[in-house]
Formats: structure tokens, C-alpha cells, sequence
């Protein structure tokens, strides 16, 4: 297994290897010019960082074969992959204007050869400013979807999402169910404690009730101190489960100052034939506030 090591720097590439025998930059590598601008060409078409990635792999596979690629950005979070890993690695460390973009690496059954190591210095600084485009678009769009307190999906991103999830349960005849969470008293804690140990105990309860979704279950932070979550092909037994779960959870934040009691209220609606997005909503709603009603810190749920 060999792996190669290259890092980036502001379009200068500097490579070390991890192999016994270093490279020696002995030659100059001559890629086919018309390949780097049919690359940088192809670059300029999307602001997706997937398909940049994707669309760099396929282009660089008609003069340097892989059999697939990683890449890797610890800043945004993000860990992307295609096609097969394999043994033998090369590992990028792209770097421009001072700021790490992340680390890509390409996979391959057999060995690069020195020739193709250092033709890849080159190929590779062509994905630089493109992919850095990209990347500040997509967190620009995750900026705009964004709750910067809970980093939860924001309300925008509930609009959005709703329509699309009814869209899909009208069209597979499939139950979907919302819920919505008031956190109780939540005025009380920011006038005795202050705004700080308000926002702690937000994003408390905030990753108490992500702790308590499947990955296919999405959670937004509606406004102040209500959510909403979205629970797709889930009856009502299963909701109440989840919504018991979160319930508990919420119950168990143990943040802000000592003795300070956290609980929420829940209500739950399920989608019928011929809901809209604000029929759903308003229905959840008015069994949230049944809920508070009925003494908070319980789950009511929408009789339809």
C-alpha cells in the first residue's frame, strides 16, 4: 500500500510522499495544456461542490485512471465520497489564500507513478478556485437555512420542506405527521436568568430533540422557543413514541443555573387528503396549546 501526500498552497504545490523512496522532482511534469484548460473549462459550470468534485474526477480520468475519490472539509463538515477505495492513495491538501479548503484524495488499485504525481501538482491546482467558490456558496445557502443558535434548520427551511415532504405523502398515499414543541415557561428562565442561560438552555433542548429522531426525521427551530419536526411514514403510535422520547429528553436538560426546570409541551397532527402546509401547521398548533392548556408538559394529540 503506498499513500502520497500533496499540499496545496495558493496554486504552488509542494509534494512529500509517505513511500520509502521520496519523489525527486527531477523532471518536469508536461500535462497536455489543452486538458487543464478542458478542466478549468468544465470547473466554471456549477456552484454544487459535488458535482465540481465529480465532474474534476471524470475529466482527470483520461489521463491519470482512479477508480474513486474522498473529499474532505472538517470547517463545513462535509465528507464526500465516490466510487471504490482502494489500497493506493493520493491525498491533497488544498490550501488557498491562507484558508484550508480541506483534503481530497483519489483511490486506485495499483501504484501512481512518479510521472502521474507530478502531472497531478498541476491538474490539481485547477480545482482550487472553483471548488473555493463553491464551498462559500454552499455555506451561504446553509447560512440562509440556518438557526446560527441551535444550528437546527430555520423556519425558511421548514416553508420550504413542508410543501415538498406533503408533495411526496399525497403522491405515495403515505402518512406524515408534524409536531410541535413549545418549551414551557421559557419566558421565566430569560427574565430570572438572563438571555445567556436562555440560549443555553435553546440549545439544550435543541440537541435533546435531535437525540431523540431517526436520521430520516427532521427538526427546525420555528421561532423563539418553539420547533417543529417532521416525521415522515410514521402512524400515530409511532409519533406519540417520538414525541414521548423528546418529552423526556427535554425533561433531562441539565444546563443554565442549578434547579432550573426544563419541560415542553407537544402537540401532533397528521397530514389528511386534503391538507395545505397551513392546515398541517395549524392543527399541530392547536394541540400544542390544548396541551399548555391542560396543565404543559404533556404530548395532545390533533383529533381530526
Amino acid at each position: 500500500m503506498s499513500v502520497y501526500y500533496l499540499d496545496i498552497i495558493d496554486e504552488t504545490a509542494h509534494s512529500t510522499s509517505s513511500s520509502p523512496a521520496p519523489l525527486q522532482n527531477h523532471w518536469v511534469a508536461t500535462p497536455d495544456s489543452f486538458l487543464s484548460l478542458q478542466i478549468g473549462a468544465a470547473l466554471q459550470t456549477s456552484l454544487d461542490f459535488t458535482e465540481i468534485l465529480k465532474i474534476f474526477s471524470r475529466e482527470l480520468k483520461s489521463t491519470i485512471p482512479h477508480d474513486g475519490f474522498c473529499f474532505r472539509s472538517d470547517d463545513q463538515d462535509i465528507v464526500f465520497y465516490s466510487g471504490i477505495p482502494e489500497k493506493h492513495n493520493f491525498v491533497c491538501q488544498l490550501n488557498l489564500m491562507g484558508k484550508c479548503l480541506g483534503e481530497y484524495s483519489l483511490y486506485r488499485s495499483h501504484e501512481f507513478s512518479e510521472p502521474e504525481l507530478l502531472e497531478l501538482e498541476i491538474l490539481v491546482c485547477t480545482l482550487l478556485y472553483p471548488l473555493r467558490n463553491a464551498l462559500c456558496y454552499q455555506e451561504a445557502v446553509d447560512a440562509s437555512t440556518k438557526d446560527p443558535l441551535t444550528g437546527l434548520n430555520n423556519r425558511r427551511s421548514l416553508d420550504e420542506t413542508l410543501e415538498r415532504e406533503i408533495q411526496l405523502a399525497h403522491r405515495r398515499e403515505s402518512s406524515l405527521a408534524l409536531l410541535t414543541l413549545d418549551l414551557d415557561h421559557f419566558k421565566n428562565i430569560n427574565d430570572n436568568y438572563g438571555h445567556s442561560c436562555g440560549d443555553e438552555v435553546l440549545r439544550c433542548a435543541a440537541n435533546k430533540i435531535q437525540g431523540a429522531l431517526r436520521s430520516c426525521d427532521q427538526v427546525f427551530r420555528y421561532g423563539g422557543e418553539e420547533f417543529v419536526i417532521l416525521l415522515a411514514e410514521t402512524n400515530e403510535a409511532g409519533a406519540k413514541l417520538v414525541a414521548e422520547r423528546i418529552r423526556n429528553g427535554v425533561a433531562s436538560c441539565k444546563c443554565g443555573e442549578p434547579g432550573i426546570l426544563i419541560t415542553a409541551s407537544l402537540g401532533i397532527a397528521f397530514l389528511q387528503k386534503n391538507d395545505t402546509a397551513t392546515q398541517l401547521f395549524d392543527n399541530a398548533d392547536k394541540a400544542l396549546y390544548r396541551a399548555k392548556d391542560n396543565g404543559r408538559n404533556r404530548i395532545e394529540l390533533h383529533e381530526s
